[in-house]
């Protein structure tokens, strides 16, 4: 059990019991409003012992007694909204690690040593349904008196510790290339087979993509999906966007479109069709068509004509030329709609392949920090907290990447120190 002990950890401590004591000392009434399906519960049960239990889900969506590490985290959030995920459990560690004096008190309940803090034995434990105990000054002391004696208690404990993980002992930024390497083998395990399936089973590995994510996460995801391809570093990647004034007339598309790979004056779409073709000669391309959903069924199949018109045509490349290169060919079209579907023929051979990002599953964080174990290590990553964070079950795509940057890798300013790598896909 790791324990992390810098100044922001012992504070974060604190602040956690304070806001249980908080909670403990609460107008009884209002502890008791809606309790019987409050997720954290606060009570003495003890003159010098909080208890710290509510009443959570099993598997079967039956109550049981018991909290969760996420409840406890969002009761805290609501007093300290940018308190860590992976601090809740670290507190949890510390006060375990720290024994209580029993014989200070008027009456010892067992003889055994005994800690701060301490968690029962519950069946449910395995599945997240938690209860613990907090053993105080006493209750007549107040929310200051025993919070001061557990501040005491963390300082007489850990005043002298020589290894602290602090904000100043960010990773450095020689290390970014290390945790470029690490994100985009992150894994979306679904997403990827159904990509390297599809364009597997054309010679010139082409393929068409319907992705939907949310806009946040879009860029990110683009590009784990285009680090897949041989040659990455040397792609062609185009970019455009349908708006307002292509739904309205759609040649403006082909124009706007024509300029992004550099031809001038009004051309029609077999100009493209030759310009990318003479680009796949010598490179993979990919192209990104971004708010997708928002054409009409008529254009969806002009441009669904087009790529159509277009693979046909970079099929007459010398197939050895292309297979000796490892060339590939891919069109994402980009829909920031959960629900968006089209009601062309999608038994078409070039018909979008659907891609939906919308969480990452914790099964993919364990095997993905599992698998990168000696990466972490080298690297001096903290890869006990990316193990702890699991147990808060967050899938959420970007606010696991950002929780990743910053508690794992130790980047001030999370998924923002790094989302330079995936801006060409903003």
């Amino acid at each position: 059990m790791k324990i992390c002990t810098g100044e922001k950890h012992l504070q974060n401590s604190c602040h956690f019991v304070e806001v249980l004591l908080e909670l403990a000392y609460a107008d009884i009434d209002t502890q008791m409003h809606d309790s019987e399906l409050k997720e954290v519960q606060v009570k003495w049960i003890y003159d010098d012992t909080l208890e710290i239990t509510g009443t959570s889900f099993d598997k079967k969506k039956k109550p049981k007694e018991g909290t969760t590490l996420n409840a406890l985290l969002e009761l805290v959030k609501k007093h300290k909204s940018n308190f860590p995920e992976s601090h809740i459990r670290n507190s949890i560690n510390l006060l375990n690690s720290i024994p209580y004096d029993v014989n200070q008190q008027t009456c010892s309940r067992n003889a055994r040593e005994m800690y701060l803090m301490e968690e029962d034995d519950l069946p449910t434990k395995s599945q997240g349904i938690r209860k613990f105990t907090l053993r105080l000054k006493g209750k007549d002391e107040g929310i200051q008196g025993n919070l001061q004696y557990i501040k005491e208690k963390i300082e007489n404990k850990y005043s002298d510790f020589e290894y602290h993980i602090e904000d100043k002992n960010q990773t450095p930024a020689r290390n970014n290339q290390n945790i470029e390497k690490l994100l985009c083998s992150l894994d979306c395990e679904t997403q990827k087979r159904t990509f390297q399936d599809r364009t597997r089973d054309h010679d010139n590995r082409r393929g068409v993509f319907l992705v939907k994510a949310e806009k946040i996460i879009q860029p990110w995801f683009l590009w784990r999906l285009t680090k897949l391809i041989g040659d990455f570093e040397n792609a062609q990647i185009i970019k455009t966007q349908i708006d307002s004034t292509m739904r309205f007339r759609f040649d403006n598309f082909w124009q706007n479109f024509a300029h992004n790979i550099g031809i001038k004056g009004n051309v029609d779409r077999q100009v493209i069709i030759e310009k990318l073709t003479d680009y796949h000669k010598t490179k993979s391309v990919v192209i990104v068509v971004k708010r997708f959903e928002d054409l009409p069924d008529n254009q969806f199949e002009e441009l669904s004509n087009f790529w159509s018109d277009l693979f046909r045509s970079i099929s007459d490349i010398s197939r050895t030329n292309v297979q000796k290169k490892r060339l590939w060919f891919v069109l994402f079209l980009v829909s920031n709609e959960k629900n968006y579907t089209n009601n062309n023929n999608q038994e078409a051979q070039e018909y979008p392949v659907p891609l939906e990002l919308r969480e990452i599953q914790t099964a993919e964080v364990e095997n993905w920090l599992t698998e990168n174990e000696d990466a972490f290590q080298a690297s001096n990553y903290d890869l006990d907290v990316g193990y702890e964070m699991l147990d808060y079950h967050l899938t959420h795509p970007h606010s696991l990447i950002d929780d990743i940057c910053r508690n794992v890798f130790k980047l001030n300013n999370g998924i923002a120190d790094v989302e330079h790598y995936w801006k060409q896909f903003a």
